[in-house]
């Protein structure tokens, strides 16, 4: 085998290994930060079983404050006592927001508390409308809901040490889900398609952790940050997502690691960034080395396939007759 096949070789094997392992590799990010639930969130993304069959007919919902807990608990629409053992637990509503202000819309709490099981739909379409949105909140779990036909599926905005994990969120007019000047916050497991603009935005918003969502057929981008810094954004698929799969803008020191981002928008890139990091991803162009690679290694190492004694003895004759 020459010098030039066998460095072919390594690299068609590099090549393929780096394809093959890209998205084996996924931080572990599934912890159930400051809840006492101690139970797995694995399948919180496994949407047919997600909902009860029952849900009750809700109004808007707007808390604001330790006392707007105490009246909400009060006249009956929550249960818990708001304590990291205890939250307060608002479930299994069907709010119809009928295209004005927020569906769910809390705010200026360090309270703790889950929203789960909702139907959530029809916001208000402006760009800070939402289905559920969180102001100047601590301490929410917002889990397994379905939001569809909002502003914004769910916005959070100046809210720290929050999870949103599991939701289904489509067919927004803006984004999927936006985080602005809201840090330490976790957003796994998602699922997102159809939204209008980017399935995930980060604008100034540090610290986050973005993991396991699957984004499909944004109009925009997939997961987008816009001066927002030590992020990491790892384990999500990507398809289809017309303008790009991943896209830092004036965005530092994230760490991008076993994505995928396949088909339309399958790429990942930055503008005006320092010092991020790319792990392990996938996007189309990636992809379309694997086929090649294969070829090229199939082919060197069928040309450098050692002869038998048989075919050495076949070409010593042809050569001594044609002599």
């Amino acid at each position: 085998m020459t010098r030039r096949n066998a460095f072919l070789i390594k690299i068609s094997i590099l090549l393929v290994f780096s394809v093959l392992t890209s998205g084996i590799l996924i931080v572990d990010l599934e912890k159930n930060e400051g809840f006492s639930d101690s139970r797995s969130y694995n399948n919180y993304n496994n949407l047919e079983n997600a909902y009860l069959k029952s849900l009750t007919i809700s109004d808007k919902i707007h808390i604001n404050g330790s006392a707007g807990w105490v009246a909400f608990r009060s006249a009956g629409y929550c249960t818990g006592e708001g304590t990291q053992i205890d939250p307060y637990i608002i479930e299994n509503l069907e709010i119809d927001a009928k295209w004005l202000d927020s569906g769910i819309f809390i705010e200026n709490s360090d309270a703790y508390f889950k929203i789960e099981n909702c139907i959530v739909f029809n916001s208000g379409h402006n760009e800070y409308d939402a289905g559920i949105k969180l102001k100047n909140i601590q301490n929410a779990l917002v889990r397994k809901n379905d939001c569809q036909q909002n502003g914004i599926g769910i916005y959070l905005i100046n809210s720290n040490n929050n999870a949103i994990i599991g939701n289904l969120v489509h067919h927004s007019l803006w984004e999927g889900i936006f985080l602005e000047t809201s840090d330490n916050n976790v957003i796994s497991l998602n699922t997102m398609h159809f939204n209008n603009y980017d399935g995930i935005l980060l604008r100034y918003s540090n610290y986050n952790k973005i993991w396991g969502n699957t984004l499909s057929i944004q109009d925009n981008i997939a997961i987008q940050l816009h001066r927002s810094n030590y992020n990491a954004i790892a384990g999500n698929i990507l398809q289809r997502n017309w303008c790009g799969g991943i896209f830092l803008r004036w965005s530092n020191k994230n760490i991008i690691i076993s994505n995928i981002a396949i088909l339309a928008g399958g790429d990942f890139r930055e503008r005006d960034c320092e010092g991020n990091v790319y792990l392990f991803n996938i996007g189309s162009l990636h992809l379309l080395l694997v086929f090649p690679s294969l070829f090229i290694l199939a082919i060197v190492v069928y040309k450098s396939k050692k002869p038998t004694k048989k075919n050495e003895v076949k070409a010593y004759e042809k050569k001594r007759k044609g002599s």
